[in-house]
Parts: C-alpha cells; structure tokens; sequence
C-alpha cells in the first residue's frame, strides 16, 4: 500500500516560512517600538533633572530654559515615532496573523487528509484480513473433503 503523502507539502513549507518572517518582523517593529519608549522615557527624566533650582543664576536659568524648551520638542517629536511605531507594529501584527491562518489551514487540511487516509488505508486492511481469513477457510474446507 503506499503511504501518505500530501500535495500541498510544499506550499505549507512555503506558508510556515512566510508565517515565520512575519513574526521576525513583527518582533523587529515591536524593539523599535520599546526602545521608542525608552527614548521617551530618558527624555522625561531629563526633563525632571532640568527643573530650576533656587541657587541657579540667571546664566544657568537661561541654558537650563533652552534645554527645557529643545526637550519638549524632543518630547514631542517622540511621540509622533512613538505613534507612528504604533502603527507599523499594528500592521506587522495583521500580516502576521493573516500568515498565521494561511499556514493553520492547510495545517488542518494535511490533517483532515491524513485521517481520510488512515480510514481508508485500515478498512483496505480489513478487507485484505477479511480475503486472507476466506481463502484460509476455503483451503480448510477443500482439504477436510479430500480426506
């Protein structure tokens, strides 16, 4: 009998490896992502660290003004990447998940073929047992009449 093989085999092969690039890209964006919020995050330290201080003078009041004004709009614009990043995780998520389905189906599929198969390889096997076990009894009876 010949054994099981299933024809789509390598479009799974194609599928699972496309599943596995996305998910490579989808933990690229979600890094950019994290590191995105870190930058942020030193950001709004910094700009706790530059509160002013009683003991400043007025030299360090101004640079401290002008740091605090370029970290906002570091701030700012950090926020933009950050939303930005948000979107492209999103749809790095999407694709990855549609990739996902397209390899679990013909998954299920390899399966569902895999079982027919096997329903149909043991009733084979059972008529074979079944032909096996006539002929056995038809030689008995044949050679208890010679006698």
């Amino acid at each position: 009998m010949k054994r099981f093989k299933f024809r789509l085999e390598r479009v799974l092969q194609y599928r699972e490896t496309i599943k596995e690039e996305k998910k490579g890209e989808l933990r690229k964006q979600q890094l950019i992502l994290s590191q995105a919020e870190d930058r942020l995050e030193f950001l709004k330290g910094e700009q706790l660290k530059n509160e002013p201080q009683d003991s400043d003078n007025d030299g360090q009041l101004q640079l401290k003004a002008m740091y605090a004004s370029r970290l906002k709009q570091s701030i700012a614009e950090q926020l933009q990447v950050i939303a930005a990043q948000k979107v492209k995780v999103e749809q790095a998520l999407q694709e990855y998940i549609e990739a996902t389905k397209d390899a679990s189906a013909l998954v299920k599929l390899k399966e569902r073929k895999l079982a027919e198969y096997q329903q149909y390889s043991d009733s084979e096997d059972a008529k074979f047992l079944d032909e096996l076990s006539v002929q056995a009894r038809t030689r008995k009876e044949l050679w208890n009449a010679k006698e």
